[in-house]
């Protein structure tokens, strides 16, 4: 059996993930194919890869018993075909049936939730991880490694209070992840879609009410500043309370955020006035996706276009800074502590993702079950902080892409 199965290798992230596994240091140590659709794509990229002939798979994933024949002959699946919603599924359930481990970059709440509702408790050995890149790890690794400090610091003390600040920089856009984006706001239904925007709607038990959301907030907690409404963070909560639900639910008593936990995520903007505008702008852009046709069509016309493909030499000064904060309950008791995520020498929704996804795969090749966080449980759908723990952690700090650091905070920033 080989090891790792990249779906939709010749987009433009399966391709950055192809050539990310080529040249990783433990290359050695591990096996991987490439399957799509087209042929001469496939031959271009297994070309640049160095791969042999045996790893190249031409695939119609609508075609299932060939899909499922393909599937069988491997430890892992990614899945970078994007469109989940209307896709994904079969991909899904031939993983489950057969007993191989599933990841993708889904984004796309709805459908993670009906992932959820239909694998969670299905009789596999599947491991199931949604969401693999910028879309939730930054702001899930955050929030563990904050809470895993001060829950060595302080034995069995509950968490309170968990706070993320991002700063992004030239951000870009690909046509695939419009065009999926597109597709989920055209085909599902919005009360669907407003379900899966809930807070928890990923999460196995219902935690203390969300904060409400503001348009400024001051940003203290990570040296000044002003934070704003963040879309990202619409996507980003919902997976952060389904690691604190099942690490609630079934972890050890050291893993535990305990009944107290929320979690606020904001961006970062330099002033109130541009916090405000940006809040503004983000609601109305929400809310003219949702419910203006012809806004979604313009939006199309530019998803088919050559050109919506950022230029990835450009790209890589596209950057993250996620800033996390995490405060014990009661907070005036025990110091905070701060966890930061910072990109290094990549962007991060692209190039970025890509490490994230492959070295969560290759946390599953490469490493003891038994060594991963929650593998004694019976749920197939996880988290990649609840599936993976320090191990994803400890990866991405030794490649030369993420800085990560926690530190407990001495000073005052209530």
């Amino acid at each position: 059996m080989k090891d790792i199965l990249i779906l939709g290798a010749t987009g433009f992230t399966g391709k950055l993930i192809t050539r990310y596994l080529t040249s990783h240091p433990e290359r050695r140590q591990y096996s991987f194919s490439i399957a799509a659709r087209d042929p001469s794509k496939l031959a271009s990229l297994a070309s640049e890869a160095r791969l042999p002939s045996d790893a190249i798979h031409i695939i119609d994933t609508t075609n299932v018993e060939q899909l499922t024949n393909l599937i069988a002959r491997f430890k892992v699946v990614i899945n970078a075909i994007g469109h989940y919603y209307a896709s994904g599924t079969a991909i899904v359930d031939a993983c489950v049936v057969l007993g191989v481990d599933y990841l993708d970059l889904s984004g796309e709440l709805p459908w993670n939730k009906q992932i959820i509702e239909k694998h969670d408790r299905a009789n596999s050995r599947s491991t199931i991880i949604q969401a693999c890149g910028f879309e939730s790890i930054p702001s899930d690794i955050c929030v563990f490694e904050s809470v895993s400090r001060l829950l060595r610091e302080h034995k069995r003390v509950d968490i309170g209070l968990s706070r993320t600040a991002m700063s992004l920089k030239a951000f870009a856009v690909s046509q695939g992840t419009l065009s999926s984006a597109l597709s989920l706001l055209e085909n599902v239904p919005r009360s669907v879609l407003w379900d899966g925007f809930e807070p928890y709607s990923l999460s196995p038990v219902q935690g203390k009410p969300p904060l409400r959301a503001r348009l400024v907030s001051s940003l203290k907690h990570i040296g000044g500043g002003y934070g704003s409404f963040s879309l990202l963070g619409i996507f980003n909560k919902p997976v952060v309370n389904r690691s604190w639900g099942l690490l609630q639910e079934y972890g050890h008593q050291d893993l535990t955020y305990g009944p107290n936990f929320s979690y606020e995520e904001v961006l970062v903007s330099s002033s109130s006035l541009i916090a405000m505008i940006v809040s503004l702008v983000s609601v109305a852009m929400a809310y003219m996706l949702l419910y203006l046709p012809p806004v979604r069509w313009v939006l199309k016309r530019l998803a088919n276009s050559d050109s919506a493909n950022p230029d990835y030499a450009g790209s890589i000064t596209n950057s993250l800074t996620a800033t996390n904060v995490t405060w014990a309950s009661p907070a005036e008791h025990y110091a905070p502590v701060r966890t930061t995520f910072k990109t290094k020498n990549c962007d991060i929704a692209y190039f970025g993702a890509s490490v994230m996804i492959s070295e969560c795969a290759l946390s599953l090749v490469l490493t003891p079950r038994e060594q991963l966080p929650l593998s004694h449980i019976d749920c197939r759908v996880l988290t990649a902080t609840t599936a993976l723990g320090h191990v994803l952690t400890d990866r991405l700090r030794r490649s030369e892409y993420f800085d990560i650091r926690t530190e407990v905070v001495q000073d005052d920033i209530s």
